[in-house]
Formats: structure tokens, sequence, C-alpha cells
């Protein structure tokens, strides 16, 4: 006879789990200022084109390696 509540505690787990994956990358892409981007990860293939999206995005912090510290020259 199969343990249900064995399963039951599984299933939860694995939710939570998952709820966390989601909450993770969503952090993530609103660091590299794309938004809620993150939320598309709930569809399964989709975390795989959001990887890609991740590795070619213009990131925030590109830009500001791009310019000069102290900031833009005066002159």
């Amino acid at each position: 006879m199969p343990n249900l509540a064995f399963d039951v505690l599984i299933a939860l787990l694995s939710i939570c789990l998952y709820v966390l994956w989601v909450f993770c990358l969503v952090r993530i892409f609103k660091k590299a200022g794309l938004g809620y981007w993150g939320l598309c990860s709930i569809v399964p293939i989709m975390a795989l084109v959001l990887l890609m999206v991740l590795a070619f995005a213009e990131w925030p912090i590109a830009e500001k390696a791009k310019q000069p510290i102290g900031g833009p020259n005066p002159l």
C-alpha cells in the first residue's frame, strides 16, 4: 500500500523548491535590468531561453564599467 503522507510531503517540497527557483530567477533578472522576465521560467523550456537572454543582454553594470572613474570628462 502506497504511503500517501510521503507522497504529499515530496510534492510540497518540490513545489517549495520550484517557487524558490522562480523567486531567485526573478531577483537575478531584476538586477540585470530585465524586470520580471524570471516569471517566464514557470514554463520549463522558457528557462533555457531565459539563460540565453541573460547571456546576451546588456547588463546595467556593463554600462557603468564603460564610464571612466570619476564620471565623464568635463573637457
